[in-house]
């Protein structure tokens, strides 16, 4: 899926959203969601903020802004 998403991006074709876009998915490894938490808890700069999680259509829409301009 992800590979679709930039295949299509860079061939500066509309990017193929699946189902309504309203799905979220996280594609990493979890050792790497498990260290990047572990470095947020341990950055006092933070402490008392929130955490902003952008929606994966939101950034579909950026990366294709992007690369359709």
């Amino acid at each position: 899926m992800v590979s679709n998403f930039v295949a299509q991006a860079l061939r500066k074709e509309p990017i193929t959203i699946y189902g309504d876009g309203s799905q979220t998915r996280s594609f990493q490894f979890v050792d790497d969601l498990v260290a990047g938490l572990m470095r947020l808890m341990d950055n006092e700069e933070h402490t008392g903020q929130g955490l902003k999680l952008v929606h994966f259509r939101a950034q579909l829409e950026q990366l294709q802004d992007k690369f359709m301009s």
